[in-house]
């Protein structure tokens, strides 16, 4: 499981599975896929971008105590997002590695 970043003028970052990926791995049937909108802090305080939004995406295996298994985001500061993301859960998810 690698965090990735595409650096764009809007960043996409992720780690885990794709939702099709986990649909193949784990079947649809023990998924739960969540879809945020949320406006960022810096956001806010700049009135020509407060009516714009940033994404993110969770996917939970159900049937494994709700463990996310999937995360996209897309908005400012993406890759750091998802590389605290991913080392907060690091022990739970790979623990041979931690």
């Amino acid at each position: 499981m690698v965090p990735t970043t595409v650096f764009t003028p809007i960043e996409y970052g992720c780690v885990g599975y794709t939702e099709e990926g986990a649909v193949a791995e784990f079947g649809a049937e023990n998924l739960e896929v969540f879809h945020q909108y949320y406006q960022p802090l810096e956001w806010r305080l700049v009135k020509s971008r407060a009516d714009r939004s940033a994404f993110v995406k969770l996917i939970v295996h159900k049937a494994d105590s709700d463990r996310v298994v999937g995360m996209h985001v897309c908005g400012p500061h993406a890759g750091e997002t998802t590389v605290t993301y991913f080392l907060t859960y690091l022990p739970i998810l790979c623990p041979a590695l931690s």
